[in-house]
């Protein structure tokens, strides 16, 4: 383990440091993704190819390539896997009270759920940015790595022919793919984000020129995108290398970053995955199941030695890689681990957030009280996206309210209500509402502090009508009718999907869009609604929402049971068989 010496006071930068971040300035922009109404096409099952079938398609259609992390992990580049980084940054994040067998089972069961762009998010929001070193620690890394026989293979597969432009993609920040071509004797031209190629590479430049995209930037080119927020908020990548096939190699895939691209592609593609325990998790699984891709399952080694561009198929994939570390402030390992772990267990996050009230009853204003308050909320907003079922919540909630009695707090009863309940009364939602609305503060500067950090809820963006509580009303509302947004797509547009992605809030847009999928239901809009479950669907397994997801897809596939359900009632509850027999699940 290689402490990288961070300094505590790691979000205090100079002028001078802020001027030579390896990270992307802000930009205004959000991430392009499907429209939420648009039709996806799924197959029931992944097609899944033999060693010789995906040969036998390279061959065929030529591919593009694209890899992941793996790709830089084998000697002599030795940098750590994504996976590795993740896990890397949980072992530091976790108190050290925790420790043995439960701990292993801990990060076995975060790391699906806490992607590494999460975990830095949730550092920053606690004012302790952990990514500039991390970064400036990779970039030295970077400096005195090589290349390795993956990327030597990757520079042969281009030398052969194999794909049809001389454009190559890596989520790598590393430079080391460039310089593999650079010693074969290409001209490299590297890219970043934002970066707008033209599909007909293959006919503007010669076969010494070789194109390196990083979706995520690169040390050479210091503009590495490293979070949630941050990759939301990069400028909108180009769609036109989804007119190409590609091949995926050593790439997870489902990244929410990148994911509305993959999943939007009407081209065929090819994934080499390692097992089928790949297909276990739900947004992988979604990923792979599109009636133009195809998945080889297998090792990427055996793939590329089948190729001709691979000699060392016994290469080893496991380095002794520096592992990041630094030292964080046991608060704030306290905080976040807290959150991580309430995140898991909704019985857990109400048991924390109860005594939280009671802890800093007479000091609600203190910062660790703030913070801690903050995160619990956050992780029960979690679980009733999660459509979890526990009547401690509306408890836990009403007593919340007597602590800090905010808009939010209002509106959150509200959407557990009606994701618990088959029929809210319509006085009872208004009469929530108007407690809520009347808590408003009059302006965007004297919101309540802690309303101002809660991600999720205000989408930090946008009026007060735009925002979840006058979601909820136009829902609900019995004297008011949503008709002139759902009749007018850009205003919908706008209002449900892309204020939540300027906000860089995936979970917000899943909310937004169950939202939407109930009132086209209502507009007896069948096929839409169905259309908008699905992209509901991503969105939660995006953000770890699985059982959210799971409904949300059969809501999709079965719309005249949940539209016979839900058309005439205020109630976002999912008709689901399991749900019905057992509301305690």
């Amino acid at each position: 383990m290689v402490d990288s010496g961070v300094s505590k006071k790691e979000g205090l930068r100079t002028p001078r440091q802020r001027r030579s971040t390896l990270r992307l300035p802000y930009r205004g922009e959000w991430i392009f993704a499907q429209r939420p109404d648009a039709p996806f096409s799924r197959t029931a099952e992944p097609n899944i190819v033999s060693l010789d079938q995906a040969v036998e398609w390279i061959n065929n259609e030529r591919p593009l390539l694209w890899t992941g992390s793996i790709f830089s992990v084998p000697a002599p580049s030795n940098f750590p896997s994504g996976a590795a980084i993740t896990e890397s940054l949980l072992e530091m994040v976790l108190p050290d009270t925790v420790a043995g067998k439960f701990r292993d089972q801990l990060i076995a069961a975060l790391l699906p759920r806490w992607p590494l762009e999460l975990l830095l998010d949730e550092l920053e929001y606690l004012q302790y940015d952990l990514s500039e070193s991390m970064l400036q620690f990779f970039k030295r890394h970077d400096e005195t790595a090589a290349p390795n026989d993956l990327h030597r293979a990757i520079v042969s597969y281009y030398q052969k022919g194999y794909s049809r432009a001389p454009l190559c993609f890596t989520v790598n920040w590393d430079t080391l793919q460039e310089r593999a071509f650079g010693e074969a004797g290409f001209r490299v031209n590297s890219k970043g984000p934002g970066w707008k190629h033209s599909y007909k590479l293959e006919k503007q430049y010669d076969d010494h020129t070789i194109f390196v995209h990083h979706p995520h930037g690169s040390f050479q080119r210091k503009d590495i995108v490293c979070s949630l927020r941050r990759e939301a908020r990069t400028p909108a990548q180009s769609l036109d290398w989804l007119s190409h096939p590609i091949l995926f190699l050593g790439y997870s895939g489902y990244e929410p970053s990148l994911y509305p691209y993959l999943e939007d592609s009407a081209y065929g593609h090819l994934w080499c995955i390692r097992s089928l325990d790949d297909l276990r998790v739900p947004a992988k699984r979604r990923l792979l199941c599109h009636p133009k891709t195809h998945v080889y399952v297998g090792d990427l080694r055996d793939l590329l030695h089948a190729l001709g561009v691979l000699d060392n198929k016994n290469l080893r994939l496991e380095s002794k890689a520096v592992r990041f570390s630094a030292g964080v402030p046991s608060a704030v390992k306290q905080v976040l681990s807290m959150a991580m772990v309430a995140h898991l267990d909704p019985g857990l996050c109400l048991e924390r957030l109860s005594s939280t009230h009671l802890s800093y009853i007479h000091r609600a204003e203190e910062p660790e009280a703030v913070f801690r308050y903050i995160y619990l909320m956050r992780a029960l907003v979690h679980h009733i996206r999660d459509r979890v079922i526990d009547p401690w919540i509306l408890s836990v909630l009403t007593s919340t309210a007597r602590f800090r009695d905010s808009e939010q707090v209002w509106v959150t009863l509200l959407a557990y209500m009606l994701r618990s309940d088959p029929d809210v009364p319509g006085p009872v939602a208004e009469g929530i509402l108007a407690r809520g609305e009347a808590l408003r503060p009059p302006s965007a500067e004297a919101r309540y502090y802690d309303d101002m950090l809660y991600p999720g809820v205000l989408g930090e963006i946008g009026k007060a009508e735009l925002q979840r509580s006058g979601m909820y009303r136009h829902y609900v509302a019995t004297n008011e009718s949503i008709d002139e947004y759902v009749s007018n797509p850009e205003r919908y547009t706008f209002l449900y999907w892309q204020l939540p992605l300027i906000g860089g809030d995936m979970g917000l847009l899943g909310e937004y869009t169950e939202l939407l999928a109930f009132e086209l239901l209502r507009q007896g809009k069948l096929d839409l609604a169905r259309n908008c479950f699905d992209y509901a669907a991503s969105c939660w397994y995006l953000t770890g929402h699985w059982n959210g997801g799971r409904l949300a897809e059969w809501a999709s596939n079965n719309i005249e049971a949940v539209k016979n359900y839900a058309e005439s009632r205020n109630t976002l509850v999912i008709p689901h068989p399991d749900v019905l027999q057992n509301p305690q699940g």
